[in-house]
């Protein structure tokens, strides 16, 4: 991972859709230390769409920087259809 710039953290999120077993939600936060000063693992059940997943994982990933009030946060995702959602671009069907 590479590091932010300093006065900055990095989150990075990520979700796993099965649909044997649920959910998984992974967030991790580093600052321009190499530091980590937030992270968690959430497991769901409860979601039935791949793009719900995506969804849930942005909201999941915002409430450690929500939490501990940082203001200059880069978000790193790897989901599209948020990104382009994010940025007022259209999307091909995922």
């Amino acid at each position: 991972m590479e590091l932010p710039s300093p006065s900055s953290i990095k989150v990075n999120m990520d979700g796993a859709f099965d649909t044997a077993h649920g959910v998984a939600i992974i967030v991790l936060a580093c600052d321009d230390y190499g530091r980590v000063p937030e992270g968690l693992a959430q497991h769901s059940p409860s979601f039935s769409e791949v793009n719900l997943v995506q969804i849930a994982t942005l909201v999941v990933g915002l409430q450690p920087a929500s939490k501990k009030g940082w203001t200059h946060v880069i978000l790193e995702f790897d989901s599209m259809l948020v990104v382009n959602k994010l940025s007022h671009q259209p999307h091909a069907d995922l």
